[in-house]
């Protein structure tokens, strides 16, 4: 299931989020529609993956910190709320 379908776009979503719309570009203040629009993508990370290979059976853990582009947004969002 999609989380638009519960109501909850992600952001940066073209497809199910529904765009900066006039009230979403109110809502996140200049900075923030900036840093949407500037993302190019979906504002999701994972980070920690984890599974078992499907060969070996091993257990396999993978980490990332959150990207730049992330951290800036995650920050803009601070300052507004």
């Amino acid at each position: 299931m999609h989380l638009a379908s519960r109501g909850l776009p992600v952001i940066g979503d073209s497809a199910y989020g529904g765009g900066l719309t006039a009230a979403r570009r109110r809502l996140l203040g200049a900075g923030g529609a900036e840093a949407v629009a500037a993302l190019g993508r979906h504002a999701l990370h994972a980070h920690r993956l984890g599974f078992r290979h499907p060969a070996s059976g091993e257990a396999l853990v993978f980490e990332s910190d959150l990207p730049n582009e992330l951290n800036l947004l995650e920050n803009v969002l601070k300052e507004r709320w």
